[in-house]
């Protein structure tokens, strides 16, 4: 969490969407843009602080592009604030803008097959009803590759680290990890015993972490994101599935960035890159003294 805003119209953000700050307090800091941000994508090269770049407004987009959501988006959070003060979407998000809402026949959770959507009708996109985190929130699955097939998992905030996806019984903790997590030497493996104390229960198929807040809630449903990810685990052993969450920094220094494109992740070796990045961030509990290589120090939330 940070307490800043990034967004270009913070001025009028509804107050459901002033962050909290890891102190208790809310957002000091604002930041104006003077150009929308989707516009410093399009035509700059210049790269946006990722931690600060949360909310940004769908109005700035072609209105063309269509809004999807998930079921009870429409009944809970419209009209739009400030008809509706308690609503997190600005009127103007909406405005002259297809909004499609769409309906499941099911939930996806470990006690759950969970059929997917397919959004259009040739296999290459489909959408899992997902609202464990926030209501209408939903992960789309997109066909990149066919003739052998693969795909790209977009999980938004199903999962917000991946110590919360890993390690699983369907993807223990390996004896040997490579690439190293701490220098991504691919010919160096790491031995899984570094990691013993941090493992939570002393558990090699547990993730390290779960979907828990303290003080503030991540999650809609904190005990059905727990479940929901145990479904997700089932995917994430395979080569041919990229799991890609919001928040998942350990993608930032190995996949290509748009214009670019991701379809030959599977040829490029993504997964395995990035699999166990994310132990980087016990290296310090593993008694690393060297450089860690992909490690970011995020601006630090101010004193309230």
């Amino acid at each position: 969490m940070t307490d800043t805003i990034f967004d270009e119209r913070w001025q009028v953000s509804p107050r459901s969407l002033y962050l909290p700050s890891c102190s208790g307090g809310t957002a000091k800091r604002r930041i104006q843009l003077s150009n929308p941000a989707s516009w410093i994508v399009e035509n700059t090269s210049t790269s946006l602080p990722l931690p600060l770049l949360h909310y940004v407004s769908p109005s700035s987009w072609p209105s063309t592009t269509s809004l999807i959501v998930g079921p009870n988006f429409t009944t809970n959070l419209l009209p739009s604030y400030p008809a509706k003060a308690s609503s997190p979407i600005l009127s103007g998000d909406l405005s002259n803008r297809k909004l499609v809402e769409l309906s499941f026949t099911s939930t996806l959770t470990s006690r759950n097959p969970a059929r997917p959507r397919q959004y259009f009708t040739d296999g290459s996109l489909y959408f899992l009803n997902t609202p464990s985190h926030a209501i209408g929130h939903v992960c789309a699955l997109a066909r990149v590759t066919s003739n052998p097939d693969s795909f790209i998992f977009m999980g938004g905030d199903a999962w917000r680290y991946a110590g919360e996806l890993r390690s699983s019984r369907y993807l223990p903790l390996p004896k040997e990890i490579m690439p190293h997590p701490f220098t991504s030497c691919p010919t160096s493996p790491c031995p899984s015993s570094l990691f013993a104390t941090v493992l939570r229960d002393g558990d090699e198929m547990k993730p390290f972490y779960e979907p828990r807040g303290e003080g503030v809630l991540v999650h809609h449903d904190q005990d059905e994101a727990t479940s929901m990810i145990e479904k997700l685990q089932e995917l994430d052993p395979r080569e041919d599935v990229l799991m890609a969450a919001a928040h998942d920094e350990t993608l930032l220094d190995v996949v290509d960035f748009f214009p670019e494109r991701a379809n030959d992740f599977v040829k490029k070796g993504w997964v395995k890159q990035t699999r166990w990045k994310s132990l980087m961030d016990f290296a310090e509990a593993a008694g690393w003294k060297g450089e860690i290589q992909g490690r970011r120090d995020w601006p630090k939330p101010a004193s309230a």
